[in-house]
């Protein structure tokens, strides 16, 4: 199980680590990691700590796609969140997620599709989707290929940039309009 981001307030890491712990009491050879830095990093270090060696800290990567392809699960824990580019990033490498009903990520996760939606700031419920997803890996291997099925067509670069020239296009005209 893993995440990746900023370790700020905002991405919610603690209620991340607390799930943890009650994912660790299930199961036992259950490892997390969580990559990414911030002003958050020794605090929750601190918090992780009784988890000992299952719980990896990796710092700030360049290997993100590496990253999640090698989860089981991906977990995003934010309390407020535009769009959840990694969310993009873990559908992509076919890798399951559960997400934090907050911001734009439900416009990314179909739930119960492509990953699981949970309440922002509930640790229990985090860690019983992800425990529903490890126990079920027939049903966590569908979610990721669901989830790199709708992500890659959807957000891949070649639509993003049609969307990024289309929004371009419409911002002149609207220019040449008002002038």
């Amino acid at each position: 199980m893993g995440a990746v981001g900023r370790l700020e307030p905002v991405k919610g890491f603690a209620y991340f680590i607390d799930s943890a712990f009650r994912i660790a009491e299930r199961i036992p050879s259950v490892r997390f990691v969580l990559a990414g830095d911030g002003t958050l990093s020794d605090e929750l270090r601190r918090q992780a700590a009784p988890l000992e060696d299952r719980f990896k800290f990796l710092g700030l990567r360049h290997d993100v796609a590496e990253l999640m392809a090698a989860m089981d699960v991906f977990v995003l824990t934010s309390i407020n969140e535009g769009m959840g580019r990694v969310l993009l990033e873990a559908g992509a490498a076919g890798t399951p997620a559960v997400a934090t009903r907050v911001g734009g990520v439900p416009d990314i996760i179909r739930d119960g599709v492509t990953g699981i939606l949970v309440p922002p700031r509930e640790p229990e419920a985090i860690a019983e989707a992800v425990l529903a997803l490890a126990r079920d890996p027939v049903r966590r291997a569908a979610m990721g290929k669901a989830a790199r099925e709708v992500v890659v067509p959807a957000f891949g670069l070649e639509q993003m940039v049609g969307r990024i020239e289309g929004l371009y296009e419409e911002l002149i005209r609207e220019k040449r309009l008002d002038g």
